[in-house]
């Protein structure tokens, strides 16, 4: 991938959790496709706009903004021409370890989302 390539994922990935952490619903589904899809961290099934249910819940609930305080780490880029894979992980969470992957797709707009799955497992089941 070239460098201009992979500075713009990573600049799309920026404004995507800089979005997610201010819980700002139109900037973060700019950052989507329009048939994007989702697999949430604690499981069920593939979907869109998870979050919509949850961000008047997390407002109320969580101080902020910003009310969610991301930051990859071992973010690894794939290129895969028109397409990204974005993996990292997550250790905000004691004893949990989160990971993420977003498939990327460059579009006239600029790189946007395709897919985003989020796991999370207890540490222990990770070190093994």
């Amino acid at each position: 991938m070239p460098t201009d390539d992979r500075t713009t994922v990573e600049r799309a990935l920026a404004t995507f959790l800089d979005a997610f952490g201010a819980l700002a619903r139109a900037r973060m589904d700019d950052c989507f496709t329009d048939d994007a899809t989702v697999f949430p961290r604690d499981g069920g099934p593939r979907h869109r706009g998870f979050w919509i249910a949850e961000f008047d819940t997390w407002r109320a609930t969580r101080p902020g903004p910003p009310y969610h305080h991301v930051e990859p780490k071992d973010l690894h880029i794939q290129p895969l021409g028109e397409v990204a894979v974005a993996t990292f992980h997550l250790d905000n969470v004691p004893a949990v370890l989160g990971r993420r992957t977003l498939v990327l797709v460059r579009t006239p707009d600029g790189w946007k989302i395709a897919h985003l799955h989020a796991s999370t497992m207890p540490w222990t089941a990770a070190r093994t």
